[in-house]
């Protein structure tokens, strides 16, 4: 048995998984909301993608896993990493980090830490941005030589893919909670912390689209083979 990993079909895969999960995410609230359903046993916060301990959340751990297992595969391969690998297993490591962050909120901890160790608060209260935007521009200026030394393509979809998640991680979360102190905690707020989790997966998304097609470009595409024993 032979499975191929071609970047358009897992695009579609990836965004039809991403389309199920936003949709019935939309339907669920709007019903909860409509009729002031309380969620008691927690049955309905399994289908909220802003929750912890819901599917959506374990599917963007997943996704951010999968990128990070991409990232290695590149760095493996010398076609592939371009003499950089140093580089892309950074960047393995990096995502394997936000992996974990995802699954079990470690930057919830983090802010904590920053705003009763440091006394610092972050944009609307989100004190975990401080240290985070502080990582990004680290980050940049050492990752300015590998974004000029990897393909135009290539680094033009992984700079796109980093705008698009850090609209949604950092842009949008601090408008949705600006939106709730002032106008409370309604079904449009509900709605734009889904517009914000949206933005996040599909910008993984176009992350691993990037990154498949610069494999298959180099290599071909991508296949697992199972034998009967």
């Amino acid at each position: 048995m032979e499975f191929i990993f071609k970047y358009e079909r897992i695009t579609q895969f990836l965004l039809s998984v991403v389309g199920v999960i936003v949709g019935v995410d939309i339907i669920t609230k709007i019903i909860r909301f409509s009729y002031n359903i309380q969620d008691n046993y927690g049955y309905w916060s399994l289908l909220d993608i802003d929750v912890e301990n819901s599917f959506g959340n374990f599917y963007s751990s997943v996704a951010l896993l999968l990128v990070s297992i991409i990232f290695l595969l590149v760095a493996y391969n010398k076609k592939l990493n371009l003499g950089l690998a140093n580089y892309w297993y950074g960047l393995a490591f990096i995502f394997c980090l936000f992996a974990f962050d995802e699954a079990i909120d470690i930057h919830e901890v983090i802010s904590k830490h920053v705003e009763f160790g440091f006394l610092i608060h972050g944009p609307q209260g989100e004190a975990w941005l401080v240290p985070y935007l502080a990582f990004l521009v680290v980050f940049v200026l050492f990752y300015s030589r590998f974004l000029l030394k990897i393909p135009s393509s290539v680094c033009n979809g992984l700079i796109f893919a980093a705008i698009i998640y850090l609209t949604g991680v950092a842009g949008f979360e601090v408008f949705t909670e600006w939106y709730e102190k002032i106008y409370g905690h309604g079904l449009v707020h509900a709605l734009l912390t889904t517009v914000e989790d949206t933005i996040e997966m599909l910008g993984i998304i176009l992350l691993i689209k990037t990154l498949l097609h610069h494999i298959e470009h180099e290599i071909g595409v991508l296949s697992l083979n199972f034998h009967k024993v």
